[in-house]
């Protein structure tokens, strides 16, 4: 039996790490926009190529690191790029019997433009069709973005999901939050956990309201459980009876791709060992925190024996009820 298989479109990340001394590119913050100057030629410090990325990816990484039995179901293409990250995944212990290869496709790739600690990722995916395989047995499915049949995969995976008594998270991407809640209605309401970054969250229940109305209009939906991430100003859960809010540890920052599906590989990975929400939320917030302390979204994931010991050392770093 799996502890967890995840399900997703996998890519390959091209960082590239731009020069902050240069005068060619121009940030606001408050207004989120990043100007680069037209026509010009932008100094890149650092490039660096990751394969075998994305949601689903990441949080498979995430939980084999943490000693979990994992596999993974994406589509790629019949191309290098696809057989690298299928050869990474075997590397890592993550099974990957589930893998599709789609022969008339390349595999994913996106372009991560990380400046002052952050990162605008230039996202290409290419149109998928999604079977949902005859799975062994799992205590867990994560599902994440895909591009493709949206609609019947939804059915088919909520239906497996009640059917075998599968606990389910769902940390929809952005092309999936575009169907909108109606037609989402049955992956939300065979959830166990939702994980949503507040813009997310927003835009999934057309609110924009106090934290304690946006986790109440996101558990109507159908989610047992609601985890909202907030940035460096920590996240929010919801089980349905208590809200709590948790910070971030502070640790050193180098760029923050894949934060939020450390986090949801932390909180996920907790659960699969008996813990409550509020040590979920403890595990997620910790490894979350450490990924950003390097590049790319898999590089400062956590062990278990490192994620048990990083909370020792912060053993005040406790969730807080929202009054």
């Amino acid at each position: 039996m799996y502890d967890i298989i995840t399900i997703g479109d996998t890519t390959v990340d091209v960082f590239l790490d731009i020069d902050e001394s240069t005068a060619l590119c121009a940030l606001d913050a408050k207004k989120e926009w990043l100007r680069l100057r037209y026509g010009s030629k932008i100094p890149v410090k650092h490039v660096k190529k990751i394969v075998g990325v994305g949601n689903a990816a990441n949080v498979a990484v995430g939980v084999q690191r943490l000693g979990l039995k994992t596999a993974i179901y994406t589509v790629l293409g019949d191309d290098a790029k696809g057989r690298e990250i299928q050869k990474k995944f075997l590397s890592l212990g993550i099974d990957t019997a589930y893998i599709a290869v789609d022969r008339d496709t390349d595999t994913n790739l996106s372009t991560v433009i990380d400046y002052q600690g952050d990162r605008t990722i230039l996202v290409h995916h290419e149109e998928r069709t999604y079977r949902l395989p005859t799975f062994a047995p799992t205590k867990w499915i994560y599902f994440s973005s895909i591009c493709g049949n949206h609609d019947a995969f939804n059915r088919a995976l909520a239906r497996l999901a009640r059917q075998k008594k599968i606990r389910l998270g769902f940390n929809p991407g952005s092309m999936q939050l575009r169907l909108g809640a109606k037609r989402l209605a049955p992956i939300l309401a065979a959830t166990e956990v939702i994980f949503l970054d507040m813009q997310e969250a927003e835009r999934l229940t057309r609110k924009t309201s106090d934290i304690k109305q946006l986790l109440r209009a996101v558990k109507k939906l159908g989610p047992k459980i609601v985890a909202i991430t907030d940035g460096r100003r920590g996240s929010y859960c919801f089980d349905g009876e208590k809200m709590y809010q948790i910070g971030i540890i502070d640790l050193p920052v180098l760029e923050r791709t894949g934060c939020g599906d450390a986090y949801a590989s932390g909180f996920v990975a907790a659960l699969l060992y008996g813990l409550p929400v509020t040590q979920a939320m403890r595990w997620g917030s910790a490894n979350g925190a450490h990924e950003a302390v390097d590049f790319g979204s898999q590089s400062g994931i956590l062990t278990k024996v490192e994620i048990e010991e990083l909370l020792r050392r912060h053993s005040h770093f406790q969730p807080r009820a929202v009054d």
